[in-house]
């Protein structure tokens, strides 16, 4: 870890920032990505409407499977895919979370600390 502390605070700190803009594109990219699968994938409104918001609930847990009992079955091809894809949203939501976080909290926090000392 101290060498890539190190190196990203050499040359005053222009990897740092470099790096820091490159997560931000790519979290911003996965935000989009996410958007656009969430308006892709998501059923038409008259079919989530029939049923309750418990049942509409359950469809938003990723392995459960109570939910098919309590739809009709024509409705469970949509609304599988519709839970495929909230899946890969909420992966894509906690993948661009870890990453801000690695990233804010750990590496800025400790350069922060190296530059105030003078070990940058």
């Amino acid at each position: 870890m101290s060498t890539l502390l190190f190196a990203l605070c050499s040359d005053d700190m222009r990897r740092y920032f470099i790096i820091g803009r490159i997560i931000e594109l790519v979290i911003l990219a996965l935000v989009i990505f996410s958007a656009a699968l969430l308006y892709t994938v998501l059923p038409p409104d008259g079919v989530l409407k029939r049923y309750p918001l418990v049942v509409r609930a359950r469809l938003i847990i990723p392995f459960g499977h109570r939910w098919r009992t309590e739809v009709h079955p024509e409705d469970v091809a949509t609304l599988e895919r519709a839970r495929k894809g909230l899946f890969i949203c909420q992966l894509t939501a906690i993948g661009y979370t870890v990453l801000a976080i690695w990233y804010f909290y750990f590496l800025a926090a400790r350069l922060f600390f190296m530059t105030a000392i003078g070990r940058c």
